[in-house]
């Protein structure tokens, strides 16, 4: 069982607002560190929830204004490639959570039995690349070698520099690239530009977290946006299942062409929702 870290809130530092959000950077890493000692079938939720933690670390260093500069800009960048490192693998997994929920929404037996044919692909799919990963990594000894160089690194940066101004100069940041994707991907964008707009959102949404766990008082409004980040996910994650079944050829066309049909359709409702939600909140994406 992932170990609970305490908030920063809690921390004997948080009298200081850079302390504060070390304190929660920290332990973050922290937990990344402690989810890639998971193994057996949990190994893959470990790696979905070490990329979590270390993304959350990436807001951070983001909203204290470190990963611009020096020391830190360099440990950001080593942290997205360990992010990276890891993609292949929660995406073999993410496409199999993702056409459970295809599944689990049909009733047809003969959609339902082209379905399970392709969930053997992706089993077969993901069981590769885990054997691949730990082939090159043994248990993932190397990335956690990795993350703990990181996290001495980490604790070495000048948190303490951190101030209001700063933090306010990040937020708004956050708020001109998320306005600027949404507009992107709306715009006609392809799914890299949809993608890019996920990932401005949710590191957006990850910097208010961070601020709340040290005690800072967010706007009413930021939790309500986590649905349309939700929702921003399911696109992406359902984009990520039509390019693996858009490029293998292990699947029977008619086969292959109704699976690409269901996830489109899939979509198209996804992003209608995302559409409704705009209309409904447009005004608070602001604040």
């Amino acid at each position: 069982m992932t170990p609970s870290f305490p908030t920063c809130e809690h921390d004997a530092m948080s009298d200081a607002l850079g302390p504060s959000l070390q304190a929660y950077a920290d332990a973050q890493l922290l937990r990344a560190l402690d989810c890639l000692s998971w193994s057996g079938r949990r190994v893959h939720g470990g790696v979905h929830q070490a990329r979590k933690s270390l993304r959350r670390v990436r807001a951070c260093l983001a909203l204290a204004g470190l990963e611009r500069e020096g020391a830190g800009k360099a440990l950001d960048r080593r942290i997205a490639r360990a992010c990276r490192s890891l993609s292949a693998l929660r995406d073999a997994h993410a496409r199999i959570e993702t056409l459970d929920r295809l599944i689990d929404a049909q009733t047809d037996t003969e959609t339902l039995q082209i379905l399970q044919r392709a969930r053997r692909l992706l089993l077969e799919s993901r069981r590769l690349v885990l054997a691949e990963t730990l082939r090159e990594d043994p248990a993932l000894s190397e990335h956690r070698d990795q993350l703990r160089h990181a996290h001495a690194d980490l604790v070495a940066l000048p948190w303490r520099d951190v101030d209001e101004a700063r933090i306010d100069a990040a937020i708004a940041r956050s708020l001109r690239r998320c306005d600027k994707a949404q507009r992107r991907a709306l715009d006609g964008g392809d799914p890299e530009d949809w993608h890019r707009w996920r990932r401005r959102r949710r590191r957006l949404l990850q910097q208010h977290a961070a601020l709340a766990a040290c005690g800072h008082e967010q706007p009413a409004s930021i939790e309500r946006q986590r649905k349309l980040a939700d929702h921003l996910g399911a696109s992406q994650d359902l984009s990520v299942l039509m390019d693996y079944f858009g490029h293998t050829r292990r699947l029977r066309a008619p086969d292959r062409d109704l699976v690409l049909e269901l996830i489109d359709a899939a979509r198209t409702h996804t992003r209608r929702r995302i559409e409704h939600w705009l209309d409904k909140h447009a005004d608070e994406l602001g604040h």
